[in-house]
């Protein structure tokens, strides 16, 4: 078969897995692609050829194999991990790999996973491995990473090791060799949304679309604000509208959904323009009801799905969100503004939803004007989140805001 232009380097531990990164070698060859083969083993390649030795590994982080003397395993894995976290990335910028596959059992699955969520979005990244299914999410984190079951332990080539791995192969065949997307010329604009703001968010997705501009809807139950929030600092983003920031909520009162204590900055860090409002703030989401926390035993809860249970959040919580939404805010670079729909936050908070309270958010209105003042405009509307004007006035604030970021721009 031709050889490919397309490189692939296949990452693993060859003083464990040399003969399965051996024969995943072969299958990628026999497919066309190139390969670069990186050893992040502890020295030992029992034979297996290294295109990239461990020792050059750790000279990409200036570090020798003196750094790995008197270290536990576990310690001198931590130093490996963090050289391959640096090399990887190196290597794809200097134009010497188009995919990444990696191979590893518990220790090896973190160390190839850490070293692949360091490329950027779109750079096809493919991990063999023993813990797939079991516990995927620490792997993948915010990234795009592929996780491949092993089925049975990465010991040796057998059928079902030798399917898997050929599997792999292809699959990082079909991913490197596929056609590109072609991305439409209009900026592309971040937006949040719940199940119970999902409404406004298609609705603002159309409005966007129809006046030239591509949109991607991030899905805010923790994980998704962090994945956006990386997607803005990795500038793939141009725009945001923030429409549900329960997450927000979520890091105050200990729910599961937390996207963490930075959520609601990267916008403001790099000056990207931003829309936010506050959808979802009546509620924290828990994982079961025994999970949910003594103190909150006789607060308004609902069971949203078998996993997930809601809980309401009361005015004087709005009140301290809005403040916590204003500081936040304070610190923008770039254009900032808060649309406030106060007949409601969320699905739930509606007459007749579960949640309807229209204290909540007078109260989160008011903290949020008491931080900011005049800093940046603020306004208040007397629709609902879902309703179709309210999606209409969030795009057409973010579409002014982006037209005179570009107009301001250096010719």
């Amino acid at each position: 078969m031709k050889t490919s232009s397309k490189t692939v380097a296949l990452l693993g531990t060859l003083d464990t897995k040399s003969i399965e990164i051996d024969f995943l070698d072969r299958k990628c060859k026999q497919l066309g692609l190139s390969t670069l083969i990186i050893n992040v083993g502890l020295l030992d390649t029992q034979g297996c050829h290294a295109d990239i030795t461990a020792v050059q590994v750790l000279a990409a982080a200036g570090l020798t194999e003196k750094d790995l003397a008197h270290k536990t395993i576990n310690e001198a894995i931590g130093v490996m991990t963090g050289a391959a976290e640096i090399l990887v990335p190196k290597l794809y910028r200097e134009g010497r790999l188009s995919g990444v596959i990696g191979i590893g059992g518990g220790r090896g699955s973190h160390l190839c996973a850490t070293a692949m969520r360091a490329l950027p979005f779109g750079v096809p990244k493919l991990l063999v491995s023993t813990v797939a299914g079991r516990t995927s999410a620490p792997f993948v984190d915010t990234s795009d990473l592929v996780i491949f079951p092993s089925v049975s332990d990465i010991v040796g080539i057998n059928r079902i090791t030798a399917t898997v791995l050929s599997n792999a192969a292809a699959a990082m065949f079909g991913m490197v060799t596929s056609l590109t997307y072609s991305a439409p010329k209009g900026p592309l604009v971040a937006i949040t949304a719940l199940g119970v703001t999902t409404e406004s968010a298609a609705q603002c997705m159309k409005f966007l679309n129809d006046q030239g501009y591509e949109a991607a809807v991030f899905h805010c139950n923790g994980l998704g604000g962090r994945v956006m929030e990386r997607q803005i600092r990795d500038g793939l983003i141009e725009g945001v509208l923030d429409l549900t920031i329960t997450e927000l909520a979520n890091e105050m009162l200990g729910g599961t959904g937390t996207a963490g204590a930075n959520r609601l900055e990267a916008a403001g860090e790099l000056g990207i323009p931003q829309v936010v409002a506050p959808g979802g703030l009546d509620m924290a989401l828990f994982q079961a009801v025994d999970r949910l926390p003594a103190k909150y035993t006789n607060r308004l809860t609902y069971k949203h799905n078998p996993t997930t249970i809601l809980m309401r959040t009361t005015p004087d919580e709005n009140l301290e969100l809005g403040k916590i939404v204003g500081r936040k805010l304070l610190k923008a670079r770039g254009a900032v503004f808060v649309l406030i729909p106060r007949k409601g936050v969320s699905a739930y908070d509606q007459p007749k939803g579960v949640f309807y309270l229209p204290d909540g958010v007078a109260a989160f209105e008011r903290g949020l004007r008491d931080v900011v003042g005049h800093a940046f405009p603020i306004e208040a509307l007397d629709v609902h989140i879902n309703e179709e004007c309210f999606a209409r006035r969030a795009v057409s604030v973010l579409v002014a805001q982006l037209k005179l970021k570009k107009e301001g721009a250096p010719k």
